[in-house]
């Protein structure tokens, strides 16, 4: 019954350019979740045809989201002309500060083309509403943070003090890895599966040189929260905290599966704790 509603409401966004209000959803109504529009995380936005961008992400009114971060694998070859990623950049916007973007392996064909519209490199920091993002490149060195990366890593650690939150983003589920939870799983939920291919989910150096740092970020006072954008082929969203109260999140669509929900992730301060609360909300509901 779920699966079949569900497919519903995903051929009313992409079948046309123009939501139909007046469906009559008589068997069973899921109701939308007012959410926040703070700020988004989409990921995996592409299609298996390469330039090809689904009508109904042309309905979605991003700018009413004051951050959006997408996830990477914009496109099947996102970076292989001016065309493709100036059509996408109509949508997300990725000239402007605001659209903080973790490069994914279908994103990589032209870096230099993406850092001409970013007018960044593919790792830097971005500081919003007293929150700390730090975007990592996770296709640089087989999913290892070395060099400047981790340099850059480090100082976030060793200086991040009035910040509410760090936030790192990522397209590779790289947390997964070196975990005796989650290393059994990672065939299972992310999109890229355990291996040593260039878009497998492989071993790295997270457990070793970072996650020791965001226990101690995590324990001056400051909400660290890994999100990464490998994800909808298999789960929708995916969500674990740590012993160590650092959680992992992962958004990602998977528009050619006719079966499959698509989802975004909502995150909003909270003015009271002045930390980060999120929800995943069907993207039809956007």
């Amino acid at each position: 019954m779920k699966q079949l509603i569900h497919l519903l409401f995903i051929l009313v966004l992409f079948s046309s350019c123009k939501k139909d209000k007046d469906v009559d959803m008589t068997i069973e109504e899921i109701p939308c979740i007012d959410g926040p529009t703070e700020i988004i995380h989409i990921s995996h936005t592409k299609t298996t045809v390469e330039g090809e961008i689904k009508a109904g992400f042309y309905d979605i009114d991003f700018s009413k989201y004051e951050l959006i971060c997408h996830g990477g694998d914009i496109d099947e070859s996102s970076s292989k002309s001016d065309a493709i990623f100036s059509d996408w950049n109509e949508i997300f916007n990725f000239d402007s500060e605001r659209t903080l973007l973790s490069i994914g392996n279908h994103d990589t064909y032209d870096r230099d083309l993406i850092e001409q519209y970013t007018n960044r490199p593919s790792y830097f920091t971005y500081h919003f509403n007293n929150i700390t993002f730090l975007v990592l490149d996770t296709h640089l060195s087989e999913s290892n943070i070395y060099g400047e990366q981790l340099d850059l890593f480090n100082n976030i650690c060793d200086t991040i003090s009035s910040s509410s939150s760090l936030v790192i983003l990522t397209h590779l589920l790289f947390w997964m890895p070196g975990n005796a939870e989650l290393a059994p799983q990672i065939d299972s939920i992310a999109n890229g599966k355990f291996g040593t291919c260039y878009y497998c989910t492989k071993t790295n150096n997270f457990y070793d040189d970072l996650y020791p740092r965001l226990v101690e970020v995590k324990n001056n006072g400051v909400q660290v929260l890994c999100i990464a954008g490998d994800l909808g082929k298999n789960v929708n969203e995916f969500e674990h905290k740590t012993e160590d109260d650092i959680f992992f999140l992962a958004s990602g669509l998977d528009i050619p599966d006719p079966d499959a929900i698509p989802q975004v992730l909502l995150l909003q301060v909270n003015p009271q704790t002045n930390a980060l609360d999120w929800q995943f909300e069907t993207i039809d509901c956007l």
